[in-house]
């Protein structure tokens, strides 16, 4: 069901398992369409992981359907390709929307649904979050890209780097490439004492971390790509030469028991936290005294 909106409807889609940050993003695009008087209907995988993100979408009055086109992650957990494109299809007839918002994690996924958008000549707008320079596309898949974007499709990258990067892989000009960077509400980060102490108050109560503690936080999925075992080697050396320092990370993801593990053989597992999925970015900022990113690779990281 849609809310009626005379502006009319766009759908928002991704074949992502997870709520990373390319795919809560499409919360913030659905939350400022819907204010702008749109029919926002999200159409992404129905999977545990996401259960949160469906909750706000219905929270901002915007709705979600379930399609199942994921082609991320694990083999086994990937719908097969014929049912990506029927799935795709059959929502997109459904739904009849003005034009399609699909939103990719990655370069490399995506294409079966985005063939089904171009097979029905759907207007759609492609949104590059993460180009990698180590991935290359053969001929066959360059010219149907080409084709895909002469039913009406554009692409549009989230940094002049990923648009360099973006146009090197799919042979194009960087012109015919948009760049609007990722938006952020500042106003969740203006300095805030109260907040801050309040914060650590909590953590020490719920987690038992001192409240003096040199906290060193890190924000994203635990997952290879955001980097979490390639800061471990490095917390005895840093508590050796500052014993006060606690680690905070706050995320969930298919990496966590190996971490577990790692941190285990490195015999500093009493100075990692791990806080889980959280809604309060902004706080856990506040109260931190260091931020720490150590992922390999990036698109314009929303941590």
């Amino acid at each position: 069901k849609g809310n009626g909106s005379e502006k009319g409807r766009i759908a928002i889609l991704f074949p992502s398992p997870l709520r990373g940050g390319a795919e809560d993003y499409t919360l913030t695009i659905a939350e400022g369409a819907v204010r702008a008087g749109y029919d926002v209907q999200g159409a992404f995988p129905n999977k545990v992981a996401l259960k949160s993100l469906i909750e706000d979408y219905f929270r901002v009055g915007a709705f979600h359907n379930t399609l199942e086109i994921c082609d991320v992650g694990a083999k086994a957990g990937q719908a097969p390709l014929y049912k990506r494109f029927t799935r795709t299809v059959r929502l997109l007839r459904r739904l009849k929307p003005r034009a399609v918002l699909f939103q990719l994690c990655g370069m490399q996924y995506g294409l079966v649904s985005l063939f089904a958008c171009a097979c029905l000549g759907m207007p759609t707008l492609v949104v590059f979050q993460l180009v990698r320079d180590d991935i290359r596309f053969s001929l066959a898949r360059r010219l149907l890209h080409r084709w895909m974007r002469y039913r009406g499709q554009q692409y549009v990258a989230v940094s002049a780097a990923n648009r360099r990067l973006l146009a090197r892989a799919f042979a194009m000009a960087e012109e015919a490439i948009l760049i609007i960077p990722n938006g952020v509400n500042l106003v969740r980060f203006a300095d805030d004492p109260v907040l801050r102490d309040g914060t650590r108050q909590r953590l020490s109560e719920e987690w038992g971390i001192a409240r003096d503690a040199t906290l060193c936080l890190t924000v994203g999925r635990l997952a290879p790509q955001k980097g979490h075992d390639v800061l471990i080697p490095a917390i005895p050396h840093i508590v050796a030469a500052h014993p006060n320092v606690h680690f905070i990370w706050a995320g969930e993801g298919p990496s966590k028991k190996a971490l577990l593990r790692q941190l285990e053989t490195y015999r500093c597992a009493d100075r990692v936290t791990f806080l889980g999925l959280r809604d309060d970015i902004p706080a856990l900022l506040q109260a931190a005294d260091y931020f720490v990113h150590p992922a390999r690779f990036e698109g314009q990281p929303f941590s």
